[in-house]
């Protein structure tokens, strides 16, 4: 199996979060991949996938994302089961901090407790 294929997951994954000006390229046994993604969540996304693939430190693979929207750190969809306490764990480390969410989200959140299944979400930087 050639590189660029070993890696071709992380190009999918990339391709569903609407990577624009991608370049990719393989050279020399190594994997080369960049282009401009969205958030640092989605770019958090990608380096997991090559991680997955690659290993903490691949050898292998150089790629260099660039971060389009400084903001805020992603979007989320909500889904059966959460709660704001859940998310602000997942995506800022402390249940607690569900308030900085609520407050990212004042246009569509008037209560902490009211999310609904199918709302986007953004989650602020951390």
């Amino acid at each position: 199996m050639d590189v660029k294929e070993k890696y071709d997951g992380v190009v999918k994954l990339a391709r569903s979060l609407n990577i624009e000006n991608e370049r990719l390229e393989e050279r020399d046994g190594k994997f080369y991949f960049a282009g401009d993604i969205d958030s640092q969540m989605d770019k958090d996304k990608i380096w997991n996938k090559i991680k997955e693939i690659g290993g903490t430190q691949p050898n292998d693979a150089t790629v260099d994302l660039n971060i389009k929207n400084t903001q805020y750190y992603g979007k989320y969809t909500v889904q059966k089961g959460d709660t704001l306490s859940h998310i602000s764990k997942d995506f800022l480390g402390n249940a607690n901090d569900y308030n900085k969410i609520f407050e990212a989200n004042r246009d569509q959140l008037s209560d902490p407790n009211k999310i609904q299944i199918g709302q986007e979400l953004t989650i602020p930087n951390r």
